[in-house]
């Protein structure tokens, strides 16, 4: 079942999965990365968060997004690790592209890092182009048109 992120009870949830399933990538390219509960909180409220939870109420990950001018940022999405291939990370990305048709905005971009092999093919499944590469971060920008695709 996906809900908008409840901060009480989602929280230490999203902030343990970011610290172990994305951290470790970004921290290769920029080891001086900061990252704590507080930064995680902030960030968090400036956009738009879906979290995912089994039937039995157990976490499962979490679509962070980005409202920007005419197009929506995938900021993080995580999934933990025993729940990965069972299609809920495309679940919550579909709830970020039907947010966007609703809204009106053309296009979903995501950054993904260079060394998340796993990642670059899940979001070509999923339609992405890559159209570009960040030097500084050491990530890809991948990019899908929102107009007439469901």
């Amino acid at each position: 079942m996906i809900h908008l992120r409840r901060a009480k009870s989602d929280d230490s949830h999203i902030y343990t999965l970011i610290e172990e399933q994305l951290l470790p990538y970004t921290k290769e390219s920029n080891p001086h990365v900061k990252w704590n509960m507080v930064i995680c909180k902030k960030r968090l409220a400036k956009g738009i968060t879906w979290v995912i939870d089994t039937e039995q109420s157990k976490f499962v990950g979490f679509i962070h997004v980005l409202p920007k001018y005419q197009d929506v940022n995938v900021d993080l999405l995580a999934v933990r690790p025993k729940y990965q291939g069972n299609g809920y990370g495309k679940q919550l990305l579909y709830k970020a592209h039907h947010y966007a048709l609703e809204n009106g905005y053309g296009h979903v971009y995501v950054y993904v890092d260079r060394r998340n092999k796993g990642a670059q093919k899940f979001y070509k499944r999923e339609g992405y182009a890559s159209i570009g590469y960040d030097k500084e971060t050491d990530t890809y920008l991948y990019k899908r048109k929102m107009k007439n695709i469901m």
